[in-house]
């Protein structure tokens, strides 16, 4: 388990030892541990890591040895342990190669997967504001910071607005919620809402898959209509499902006042809520 370590395990490790190498790309989590753990002892090894700590032979105290950013190619890593054991470079490993400086590429952002109704079914009306939850739809928090705002822990999803609301002239917030968190203890979040008498629409995504973590299939497998039926149970005064596929709800019985909209109704049925 890389964290946390196993101090007695690290000490025992460590005895006898001049020098710990730590390879590991992007954050230093192993490092860190290795440092704070040994730190102090007697004759405590050196280590190297995304810096050195202590001269080694070519490497003097501070200088970055693993970078945090980009990848830790052959090249880099064998110079690294060359440099540390005062060795010569073996055949065909190229020393320009090792030591070039490596800075930060083009961002990336993260952003929805092709084709995922999230990425639509996270869109709000001008001037309306979301709370964000746990799960792939956080990423709505970076395509507008202003409209989508402050996640939760799973399970609280909204909890935030309870606190808000009887501070503020905002008449109303969303709140999404993922059909993988709501199985988990999302409902949870839900009921507090009803309890407390706040006025919040929640929007529950709904793909059938706890996406964020691999695809798998979300525990319970409860259908759409079944979550309608257990939320009408705990009294959610007014429900709605939009979909791009209105056919597959045919012959399905909803609860009473459940309303069936195609997903290009997404911005009246929010309005309306």
């Amino acid at each position: 388990m890389v964290w946390p370590l196993d101090p007695e395990i690290v000490r025992e490790f460590a005895q006898g030892l001049e020098t710990i190498i730590v390879i590991e790309e992007k954050r230093p989590v192993l490092e860190d541990q290795l440092r704070a753990i040994l730190y102090g002892g007697a004759a405590a090894p050196r280590i190297v890591g995304k810096h050195v700590h202590g001269s080694v032979f070519d490497l003097h105290h501070g200088a970055v040895a693993f970078p945090n950013s980009g990848e830790l190619s052959p090249n880099i890593i064998t110079k690294v342990i060359a440099d540390v054991m005062g060795a010569s470079l073996p055949t065909g490993c190229s020393s320009s190669q090792a030591t070039a400086p490596i800075t930060g590429g083009p961002m990336r952002p993260p952003s929805f997967c092709s084709g995922c109704p999230h990425n639509r079914s996270t869109k709000l009306p001008d001037g309306s504001r979301a709370l964000a939850g746990i799960g792939c739809h956080t990423m709505a928090m970076f395509a507008n910071p202003l409209q989508t705002t402050t996640a939760s822990h799973m399970g609280a999803e909204g909890v935030m607005w309870l606190g808000q609301q009887p501070f503020t002239s905002e008449k109303h917030v969303f709140a999404n919620i993922g059909d993988g968190t709501y199985a988990h203890s999302g409902f949870l979040a839900i009921r507090q809402a009803i309890a407390a008498k706040v006025p919040i629409t929640y929007k529950l995504l709904f793909n059938g898959f706890v996406s964020m973590t691999g695809g798998q299939s979300v525990e319970g497998g409860q259908t759409p209509a079944q979550i309608l039926a257990s939320l009408a149970g705990e009294g959610v005064r007014k429900m709605a499902v939009v979909t791009d596929e209105v056919e597959r709800y045919e012959g399905v019985v909803l609860p009473t006042g459940v309303t069936l909209h195609h997903r290009t109704e997404m911005d009246d049925v929010q309005r309306v809520s």
